[in-house]
């Protein structure tokens, strides 16, 4: 009896369907579905910016071997060791808590700041508290500090992988400028009004510019030097030593790729959002124009060469990355899912309406979350920081916390 594709999800998404098995290889009907469901929502989530961002899309007519390569994360056990790039409004502080939590759990060794924030950003690695392991090396860094992998690899244990998360170059531009106090800056600098330093700085970029950072400021948080390297050489290198590049407008999808190549669980992975939504208050009121937003970008675009071919290289992998996995459709309804069930859990006992521990079972995994996680699910990169010095190094005088 042949099936249309589309009775099937139509079936899928009202439930009227109890239990029918239709082989299809050697999976059931309900797990079809759900990767019917999963390809719906993963397909028409990417069409909100595929023209113009020219997002790489799932290769549908992937040979089906590809798609059933085992990973052997049985041999090489879950990554303890690594060192996340935080790229400034790249959803770093949501990474960051993330992996400070991981690192609490595993009491995995840590580097955290002397002072209230980063690692001496943007000079040389450095400023951060001693190892309290015998060998004086971490086992995580997750803040702000200058990539350079031969420093890097130098302050971690053997065997580190690097990671980072990027953004659409724009995008990610549009928030650094607001989060850096640009527009201020540029008005007490200049005289120039705070609704037009945006439009103002796109004009002449070079003249206004006030310090290297502001040029292709992604490409600066991964150790790139413009006057001293040259774009595509250094592409190589990040393409060489990044195990893993995230991409921010695909999130859940990054997550799905994270668990995969770091071995980890479902529960690893569940992460909070924090500092999403800024709104840009720089802009005059013909923001909202479609037109002056292209032309505002095509500006960007030809300024920030760099960040934008950082942005296509790794795009093209992190979609290849994504063919490449056995069933990622089947496992980003999974992330998807136990996000949700873990989130509500966590603001019903936020809101002490539970106390209970609870067991979500997702897929093949058990994830099993209480009172005490959630509030570590619930703690920013800045009291994240502030709680593990206070663990840590009681004896150390707290500085106060910047707000930055």
């Amino acid at each position: 009896m042949l099936v249309n594709h589309t009775s099937l999800v139509s079936l899928c998404t009202t439930k009227r369907l109890v239990l029918i098995f239709i082989v299809i290889g050697v999976i059931s009907f309900a797990n079809y579905c759900e990767i019917l469901l999963s390809s719906e929502i993963h397909q028409s989530r990417k069409s909100v910016d595929s023209g113009r961002r020219e997002f790489k899309t799932l290769d549908e007519n992937l040979p089906q071997e590809a798609n059933q390569k085992p990973r052997k994360c049985q041999i090489s056990g879950p990554q303890r060791v690594f060192g996340f790039i935080k790229i400034h409004k790249c959803a770093g502080d949501t990474m960051a808590a993330a992996f400070m939590r991981l690192a609490e759990e595993r009491d995995s060794e840590i580097i955290l700041p002397k002072g209230s924030w980063n690692l001496n950003w943007p000079h040389e690695p450095g400023d951060y508290l001693p190892s309290r392991k015998k060998s004086r090396k971490f086992d995580i860094t997750a803040l702000h500090m200058m990539f350079d992998v031969q420093k890097w690899k130098i302050r971690l244990e053997p065997g580190a992988k690097f990671i980072t998360m990027i953004r659409w170059p724009y995008a990610q531009f549009k928030s650094h400028f607001g989060y850096m106090n640009y527009p201020r800056h540029l008005s007490e600098t200049y005289g120039i009004l705070i609704n037009d330093t945006f439009d103002k700085f796109l004009a002449e970029p070079y003249k206004l510019a006030a310090s290297f950072e502001w040029h292709n400021p992604m490409m600066f948080d991964l150790g790139f030097k413009e006057w001293k390297h040259d774009t595509e050489s250094y592409l190589k290198i990040l393409q060489g030593n990044l195990s893993l590049v995230m991409i921010q407008d695909y999130f859940d999808e990054s997550m799905v790729l994270l668990k995969n190549e770091m071995c980890w669980s479902l529960r690893d992975i569940m992460v909070r959002r924090f500092n999403s939504g800024g709104k840009h208050y720089f802009f005059g009121p013909k923001y909202k124009s479609s037109d002056i937003e292209k032309q505002r970008e095509e500006k960007y675009r030809r300024y920030a060469t760099a960040d934008f071919q950082l942005f296509e290289v790794f795009n093209q992998t992190f979609w290849e990355k994504i063919n490449q996995t056995p069933n990622f459709n089947k496992q980003l309804f999974e992330y998807r899912k136990a996000s949700k069930l873990v989130d509500q859990y966590c603001n019903a006992v936020k809101k002490k309406r539970e106390k209970k521990s609870k067991v979500f079972t997702v897929g093949n995994e058990n994830i099993r979350v209480d009172v005490i996680f959630c509030k570590r699910y619930f703690t920013s990169t800045l009291k994240y920081i502030e709680r593990l010095k206070t663990l840590r190094y009681p004896t150390l005088q707290m500085p106060g916390v910047s707000s930055r």
